[in-house]
């Protein structure tokens, strides 16, 4: 074809292929640079992991900050009210806050900067509110909670030094009693724990403990049956086999002791009892041959501390075992019922025809009746007695959480666990770095022998030959 003058050289299909190539070729230089600068930041990357391994086997230095750092999480309560502490359904309500304190790098970080004149960091400053996105948060929950009526929170610096950071938390919620017997009812006393564990993240991420000097209080005003002898916090880990994923969590467990006012269950329960089975006796008064009215009296008894029973059963636990309270109430309702049995055999001519016999019989019945009453008292009165000197011991030495924590808590010391949790930490930061150097050279190793001699560069088959 002839050319214009003055008109573009070629025809357009050659000038786009023309393009295109030029296009086409920028890319692959611009793909060449880039796979060239990720290469030479992998393995400077790997130089230094493998420096970084030589120097930990040497013992030279600690760990990175590439590894997750254990947070130790101090956590100190303020108890402000319990309440409705219902053992018939196993569950107690509280309001309480709690002040949780850690230390965080990326707030220490933004702090320094902030003192360094940053104005994107000038609100990272000593008393300064915190978002969540800011700080690697530990999200401490309560594992034992049911209902939630009130519940705040908010975080602040507290040191910028050091990245100090601490969360105030406030919940009022309803709280589910754990492992609580009711046997010895109604002298009975209980451990209620608020149970604190951080969400998802292990004990070799974060650790909860307790702050050993007396900074935590207790404000128990409403009473309601129940006296609060004292509080304590225990530090636990979980046991491996209790996870799905065969992991262990750090727990702090805060128990409030707790023992019930008897003497409203001992006024209106035990002696209405014990007078109805002492008005049974008045039965033996009555004239042998009046068979009638000894048994409408006794059996009027009967009825009584029947509904005696019924009218109580609220207020009693609903439990499948026996209890103080159970046992008692039960022997006077036999002794009624074995009082009926007595009076049967002795006012009856068919059982015992003979008046003089009868009549010793009736003797004897009573004997045996005022006998089982004192036999069951003394045994009442023994075990009351050993139940409040146990309950004396155990407000005096503030009862050891070992005999009734539950079985996948292990209670850990916090000097060894921490110990423990930096040379584990410091053993698989080493284990990883050095899989990522094997699988780094592997790789390496796997892209040089699958170059083939037609797309390699010069300077590729020379590395290839030597």
């Amino acid at each position: 074809k002839a050319v214009v003058p003055g008109s573009p050289r070629g025809s357009p299909k050659s000038e786009r292929s023309r393009r295109n190539k030029d296009e086409l070729s920028e890319r692959n230089s611009m793909e060449q640079k880039s796979s060239a600068a990720k290469e030479g930041r992998l393995w400077k990357w790997l130089r230094e992991k493998r420096q970084d391994v030589l120097d930990n086997e040497n013992g030279a230095i600690e760990a990175k900050e590439d590894v997750n750092k254990l947070t130790i999480v101090t956590v100190v309560y303020k108890i402000l009210s319990l309440y409705n502490i219902d053992t018939v359904n196993g569950t107690f309500q509280i309001k309480v806050t709690f002040f949780l304190t850690w230390e965080d790098d990326k707030v220490k970080k933004a702090c320094e900067r902030a003192a360094a004149g940053d104005e994107a960091y000038s609100k990272f400053k000593k008393g300064a509110r915190l978002e969540v996105k800011h700080c690697d948060y530990p999200e401490v929950e309560i594992t034992n909670i049911l209902d939630t009526q009130e519940h705040s929170s908010f975080l602040r610096i507290e040191d910028p030094k050091t990245g100090a950071i601490k969360e105030t938390v406030f919940i009022n919620a309803t709280l589910q009693m754990v492992q609580h017997t009711v046997v010895l009812f109604p002298f009975d006393y209980q451990n209620l724990r608020i149970i604190l564990r951080p969400h998802r993240k292990p004990i070799d991420c974060v650790l909860l403990e307790g702050k050993e000097d007396h900074s935590n209080t207790v404000v128990h005003s409403n009473r309601q049956d129940w006296d609060l002898v004292g509080f304590c916090d225990r530090c636990y880990a979980t046991d491996p086999a209790s996870s799905t994923k065969g992991k262990v969590y750090s727990c702090l467990h805060v128990v409030l002791m707790v023992q019930r006012e008897y003497l409203w269950y001992t006024n209106n329960v035990i002696w209405p009892c014990a007078a109805i089975v002492v008005s049974s006796w008045a039965a033996f008064w009555i004239p042998i041959e009046e068979f009638g009215g000894r048994l409408e009296f006794v059996i009027g008894l009967l009825v009584t501390i029947t509904g005696t029973k019924y009218t109580i059963a609220e207020h009693l636990p609903r439990v499948p075992y026996r209890t103080i309270c159970d046992d008692y109430i039960t022997g006077c309702f036999t002794q009624i019922f074995l009082s009926i049995l007595v009076h049967t055999i002795v006012c009856g001519d068919s059982i015992i025809p003979k008046a003089d016999i009868a009549e010793i019989a009736d003797h004897c019945g009573f004997g045996v009746m005022v006998s089982m009453f004192l036999i069951q008292n003394y045994r009442y009165a023994r075990k009351v007695r050993d139940v409040m000197l146990e309950r004396k011991q155990w407000a005096q030495n503030a009862v050891s959480l070992k005999e009734d924590k539950t079985d996948d808590l292990v209670e850990v010391d916090k000097k060894v666990i921490r110990k423990a949790m930096v040379l584990e930490k410091e053993k698989r930061r080493i284990l990883a770095v050095t899989n990522v150097i094997a699988g780094g050279a592997a790789g390496a190793i796997g892209a040089l022998g699958s170059l083939s001699p037609q797309n390699a560069s010069p300077r590729q088959m020379i590395d290839r030959r030597k």
